[in-house]
């Protein structure tokens, strides 16, 4: 007599727990309402950038007070000196004639690092699979930028501070273009770094939107291409045109450093390669 066959209504009951197993979305396959869960956070992240520069270009040093009062803390750790609170103004040190306005705090390149962690994210196909534990990935974006741009943007002023004291000018390189090109390399290094280490822990190998894509996008965006649609270039005039023309030195630099990296890569893994093929054939021969 022949064996009863196993139909595919009961495969459940002869394996358990094999109906039961939930659909996980494969690599580029959409979970149901993926669409309608990345536009959600899309326009999440685009309300919140746009709220907080909307907040920043009226505030004054009273209103920033939450930021330029840890940012004088560590810039004064890192350069040795004390800045007292100057209402109306921002953090101050008489003897040297510095002040940290608002114009220092760094807001715009929080709202950077934030916009890129966003890009890093959705590059990595995070918004495949709709979820608590999604959102709450992506929520940690927020703090992590903003530990990121007081760190950074701490740096920056403390470097500005010896950087004045330098004798390194002249009627050409002034003091002002000095300390525009440090925030300039400055802020792209540590980019690119935030990036490539957000890429790291939240994209499979080789998956994701590259990362010199993400950081020098959202810079150039940032600092030229949204002040250009302000109208920055009629209002400023030749100063702004010096302020596009360094960023986009810098970016071209940038690219071509990690263009010069990833060959140097590739002709190091191209050596380990003949040499592992001639041992084979060494190997063979013998």
């Amino acid at each position: 007599m022949a064996e009863p066959r196993c139909s595919a209504a009961a495969t459940s009951s002869c394996h358990p727990g094999a109906g039961d197993r939930p659909s996980v979305p494969g690599p580029g396959r959409q979970a149901p309402g993926a669409p309608l869960f990345a536009a959600a956070l899309h326009l999440t992240a685009l309300g919140l950038a746009w709220a907080l520069k909307l907040y920043y270009s009226r505030a004054g040093a009273d209103e920033l007070f939450w930021i330029l009062a840890p940012l004088a803390r560590l810039a004064g750790l890192l350069c040795g000196l004390e800045f007292t609170w100057a209402p109306g103004a921002g953090f101050v040190h008489q003897a040297r004639g510095i002040c940290i306005a608002p114009a220092c705090a760094g807001v715009n390149f929080l709202i950077l690092c934030f916009v890129a962690l966003h890009l890093v994210f959705t590059g990595a196909g995070r918004l495949l699979a709709p979820g608590w534990r999604t959102v709450l990935v992506w929520a940690a974006l927020a703090p992590l930028a903003c530990t990121t741009a007081l760190l950074v943007n701490a740096l920056r002023v403390a470097g500005s501070v010896f950087l004045y004291e330098a004798a390194i000018y002249s009627d050409r390189f002034t003091p002002a273009l000095a300390h525009e090109l440090f925030g300039i390399c400055l802020y792209l290094g540590a980019l690119m770094a935030l990036c490539a280490a957000a890429k790291g822990l939240l994209a499979r190998p080789g998956q994701g939107v590259p990362v010199l894509t993400i950081a020098c996008g959202s810079y150039l965006g940032m600092t030229v291409l949204l002040p250009l649609c302000n109208g920055a270039a009629l209002r400023y005039g030749s100063r702004f045109l010096l302020h596009a023309a360094l960023v986009s030195a810098g970016l071209l630099a940038l690219a071509a450093l990690a263009l010069a990296v990833r060959q140097g890569r590739k002709a190091v893994w191209a050596g380990k390669g003949i040499r592992i093929r001639r041992c084979r054939m060494h190997r063979h021969r013998s």
